[in-house]
């Protein structure tokens, strides 16, 4: 809309595969300033990026930037919780000091806009963007699709509760998809069209939504729980 943008901490993670280095994708993609003194300042807090330090520190700085500028809108994602959801699940009792830890982050962000703007002058809105469901059978359907057409594999995105397979609409594929056990349905693109699903690109005729309970996923990652399920699902809100 034309804003202009004072400060940027972006939300951005390297990928060492590709040569990039943390500290430069950061100080490249923000701002400089923002960024190095978030580190003099606050990064004693941080533990690399692992959580609940990772928010302990955007909390800090958040709250630092409030008392130094005057800022009319301030964006800010924390993701503790989610974090703790996926190696957890969202059913571990742990999950109370998840949401303890989240509460106290929010409160100190309403004393600092209370301190600079005064307790009228302000408007803090709290959103959660998805829910989570436990997750106990995990399927690498990349690899899984990789042993099953040796010589002509076909692309995967995996995003826990769904899967996105292309490059092309193979009925072949599709059979196979349809018959695993993990998977509840398996989206064409006019079923994804009528339900409006969205699509992460060209290229991906294939939307496969897992079952409850079960999650796409690299062979590697920890999974408690996950995202990504058809939002009809009872109970996922």
């Amino acid at each position: 809309a034309g804003a202009r943008l004072s400060a940027v901490f972006p939300e951005i993670m390297a990928d060492p595969a590709r040569g990039e280095n943390q500290v430069w994708l950061v100080l490249r993609n923000g701002s400089p300033g923002l960024v190095l003194r978030a580190e003099w300042r606050f990064g004693r807090i941080r533990r690399g990026s692992r959580q609940p330090e990772l928010d302990d520190y955007i909390t800090a700085l958040a709250c630092d930037l409030l008392r130094r500028r005057r800022v009319d809108l301030l964006l800010l994602h924390l993701v503790d919780l989610d974090d703790f959801q996926h190696g957890r699940g969202p059913d571990d009792p742990g999950i109370g000091d998840g949401l303890v830890r989240m509460d106290r982050r929010i409160g100190r962000i309403r004393d600092a806009l209370r301190e600079t703007h005064g307790p009228g002058g302000i408007r803090l809105v709290v959103l959660g963007d998805h829910a989570q469901l436990p997750a106990t059978d995990r399927l690498d359907l990349s690899a899984c699709l990789r042993a099953r057409f040796p010589s002509d594999p076909p692309r995967v995105l995996m995003d826990g509760g769904c899967a996105y397979v292309g490059p092309r609409e193979d009925a072949e594929w599709r059979r196979y998809l349809e018959s695993l056990p993990q998977a509840a349905r398996v989206l064409g693109p006019d079923e994804m069209a009528r339900e409006s699903t969205g699509q992460p690109g060209d290229g991906f005729p294939f939307l496969v939504m897992a079952r409850p309970g079960a999650a796409f996923a690299p062979a590697d990652e920890t999974v408690g729980g996950t995202h990504g399920y058809d939002p009809g699902i009872p109970g996922y809100t």
